[in-house]
């Protein structure tokens, strides 16, 4: 055990103006502490790896990219009606909506792999234990979002394809 002796504070003119203190009233007592080891590991942290993104920001971009894409379909209820009336076929509607939607998420897909590309350059400095270039992120999380942009073209597609021409 080792036995440290606490000195007075050398804070007399404080004394002075605002009386004593817990430390005026503790000088001179003994501390027993146990004597400290010589060095203490230190070990990185260690950070748990994710998949890139989280479930729940996974789940809110999955919706996020749903919403975005059905809603551009659904604006096009109109036209769709007007081609069915004027003799166009569902799957024809359906292929059209399709393509278009699908286009649109490549686009948008193609300019975020950009970003990102570049954001990691600047964040690089941040990321512990995981490459910054890391393509099993990358290739996850534009295979999710396409797949959630081919689903959200597809339904409404479908939906506006089988609606009547005379309610369109």
């Amino acid at each position: 055990m080792v036995v440290f002796d606490v000195p007075s504070p050398p804070y007399s003119n404080l004394r002075a103006t605002f009386g004593s203190t817990r430390a005026d009233r503790n000088a001179g007592t003994k501390l027993a502490t146990t004597a400290a080891p010589k060095s203490i590991p230190v070990t990185p942290a260690k950070i748990p790896r994710s998949n890139g993104l989280t479930p729940n920001k996974k789940l809110l971009s999955v919706i996020g990219v749903y919403g975005v894409m059905s809603y551009s379909v659904q604006q096009r209820v109109q036209e769709v009606g007007i081609r069915m009336a004027l003799g166009a076929e569902a799957r024809d509607v359906v292929k059209l909506m399709m393509r278009q939607g699908v286009v649109l998420a490549g686009v948008g897909m193609t300019l975020g792999l950009g970003l990102a590309l570049l954001a990691t350059r600047g964040l690089s400095n941040f990321l512990f234990g995981v490459s910054p270039f890391d393509l099993g992120i990358f290739a996850g999380v534009t295979g999710m979002l396409l797949g959630a942009a081919v689903v959200a073209s597809f339904v409404p597609a479908l939906r506006s394809a089988r609606v009547d021409p005379n309610v369109a």
